[in-house]
């Protein structure tokens, strides 16, 4: 499959074609389960920071992103622009604790690494066959660590991200609280 096809073809027919590969290549690839899969919080090689502190010591540049509320409730973001090999990394934080991480890859630095198959195949290699494939969405699911890997590819784009499923309530529980009204006309 030629990389370029993917490049210029658009909506479900190129996700389609995505998935063909990305199967076609599990298929042909030898690999064996890995068990130790997200055991840690690393990607690429680096061990992600569990904290804001250990973010900002690492990724000195590191800019917090949130909503003016989310602070309020425990809750960080900090996007990071000087990540190797990819053009974002958002970091998620509950209670100063790294929730979940997300790695956004354009076009251009998808073509730079071959194309969003190589970076698949990396995964595949990495943290063995995929639990679950969509469309556009390739998972890793590994309970015993209480962690989760998403890979999303699209024509134009594509996104890595890892989430520790542990905090996930405490998450989805802040992010439904009502918010108080401050600052708001008629309060």
């Amino acid at each position: 499959m030629n990389r370029c096809v993917l490049k210029f073809a658009r909506g479900p027919v190129a996700s389609a074609l995505l998935l063909i590969v990305a199967t076609n290549v599990v298929a042909a690839t030898p690999f064996s389960l890995n068990e130790d899969a997200l055991a840690t919080l690393s990607f690429e090689g680096i061990e992600l920071p569990t904290s804001s502190k250990a973010l900002l010591e690492k990724f000195p540049a590191a800019k917090p992103e949130q909503r003016e509320d989310a602070q309020k409730h425990g809750m960080n973001c900090y996007l990071v622009t000087d990540f190797p090999n990819a053009d974002t990394a958002r970091f998620y934080f509950c209670n100063d604790r790294l929730y979940q991480f997300e790695a956004s890859y354009s076009l251009e630095r998808l073509e730079k690494q071959g194309g969003a198959q190589s970076l698949l195949r990396k995964l595949i290699k990495n943290w063995g066959p995929v639990d679950h494939a969509g469309e556009s969405r390739w998972t890793w699911q590994r309970p015993m660590y209480s962690r989760r890997a998403d890979f999303y590819a699209w024509p134009d784009r594509a996104k890595l991200t890892i989430t520790e499923l542990g905090l996930m309530p405490i998450v989805t529980a802040r992010r439904n609280e009502p918010i108080e009204p401050t600052n708001i006309p008629g309060f």
